[in-house]
């Protein structure tokens, strides 16, 4: 499931989570850095896993939906659990890569911290994609 969040004080939005696909061959998982928040992307396919950014933080709403144009390729990774263990492609931060299933990244059982400016961040949507 991928969750969409926003900050309605910068506003920063962001977008986490993970799906895998129909034919089981690969997967998605979305983190955000919470030192920057830059959305990065890990995608997995018949064994290949590749890490993509975006070029920095989405603070326009009109913009908040991206598209796979979007996602700049930064690196290969071993499997989609590498996030983990990575550095920000971005500012470079070690271990400020976050995801939806990590406690210290959710101030409320649904609702993250903004990074930039530590306000709550409201979930405007959430979708299943297989």
């Amino acid at each position: 499931m991928i969750v969409r969040y926003v900050c309605d004080t910068c506003p920063l939005f962001i977008e986490i989570g993970e799906y895998g696909f129909w034919t089981c061959d690969g997967g998605v998982a979305q983190v955000v850095c919470v030192a920057c928040g830059v959305m990065h992307k890990l995608t997995e396919h018949k064994g290949a896993t590749n890490l993509s950014t975006l070029p920095g933080p989405v603070h326009d709403p009109r913009k908040a939906i991206t598209s796979e144009t979007d996602w700049q390729l930064v690196g290969r990774v071993s499997d989609l659990g590498s996030w983990r263990k990575l550095n920000c492609a971005l500012c470079g931060k070690a271990g400020s890569l976050q995801s939806r299933e990590l406690m210290q990244f959710l101030a409320l059982p649904d609702e993250p911290v903004c990074p930039h400016c530590q306000r709550e961040m409201k979930c405007v949507s959430a979708c299943v994609i297989n």
